[in-house]
């Protein structure tokens, strides 16, 4: 995953990733990384989305649990075998103000 990224190499990255044991902790990192870059449909800092060139007006917070990971990737690469659980099941809100 570079700095210019879009949907299509975000999803080809997830199911690379997806090859490596689910145990892997490395993986799992990875695919954390891939699906919050996924999800932030914009371009913020020095990471651009080239199909979201513009900046969102707030940066929103991003957190993602393991159950939330395996329920993304089920709906990016199997989708008909997992029910809809909305934006693949991730919590967003603002950014966290700093201390």
């Amino acid at each position: 995953m570079g700095p210019l990224r879009d949907k299509a190499g975000l999803i080809r990255a997830i199911s690379q990733i997806s090859a490596f044991d689910e145990y892997d902790d490395g993986a799992l990192v990875a695919q954390m990384m891939v699906l919050g870059a996924l999800e932030r449909e914009e371009s913020r800092g020095v990471q651009g989305r080239t199909d979201f060139p513009s900046r969102a007006p707030v940066a929103r917070h991003t957190e993602l649990t393991e159950e939330d990971v395996r329920n993304a990737i089920k709906s990016l690469l199997f989708p008909q075998e997992l029910e809809d659980v909305g934006a693949f099941g991730m919590s967003f809100g603002p950014a966290p103000e700093a201390s």
